[in-house]
């Protein structure tokens, strides 16, 4: 009750953001397990989850987060009707050309630190009174696909998206 939530809301978060974000559509229905297994966490929060999400129009996406992982990686995996992507950030991004049958490096912009990156984006907005390049609906339909994984997790069911107050 004091933590206000374990991983999902701490990195869950950011991940069904995301997701969203590189999907280009909203949730309609979350499916999520969560658990408790490093014993050094307390264990009143969740320290493992996985989100299977359904998005609009056929698209799919799961997202697992664990504080309870001794060596994960922030690794992006896309399979779309056009080809195969994958990102292990920071170190690159690597796309599959059908013709090479290869994976080929792709260049992408240096990597900042996304935490400083975001607020300097933030207070740059402020300054200059331009939209923030994440708005407060960014913000909420995050946030309600971690609560979605929540009650989803405590019910053993799919909840559908927009969840209805």
């Amino acid at each position: 009750d004091v933590a206000g939530g374990g991983v999902l809301m701490d990195i869950g978060t950011h991940w069904t953001d995301l997701a969203r974000w590189l999907a280009g559509r909203d949730y309609a229905g979350i499916y999520a397990l969560i658990g408790h297994f490093d014993p050094r966490i307390p264990d009143e929060v969740e320290d493992t989850a996985t989100i299977l999400a359904r998005m609009e129009g056929d698209v799919q996406a799961i997202i697992d987060v664990s504080w309870a992982v001794k060596a994960s990686m922030w690794l992006i995996e896309i399979y779309g009707t056009k080809g195969t992507a994958m990102a292990n950030l920071p170190q690159g991004v690597l796309v599959y050309d059908e013709e090479k049958r290869d994976w080929v490096n792709v260049e992408t912009p240096s990597w900042e630190e996304p935490h400083a990156k975001l607020l300097s984006l933030f207070l740059k907005s402020v300054a200059e009174d331009e939209e923030p390049p994440v708005s407060g609906e960014d913000g909420y339909k995050s946030l309600e696909a971690v609560i979605a994984a929540y009650k989803s997790a405590e019910k053993s069911a799919e909840i559908k998206l927009p969840i209805e107050s």
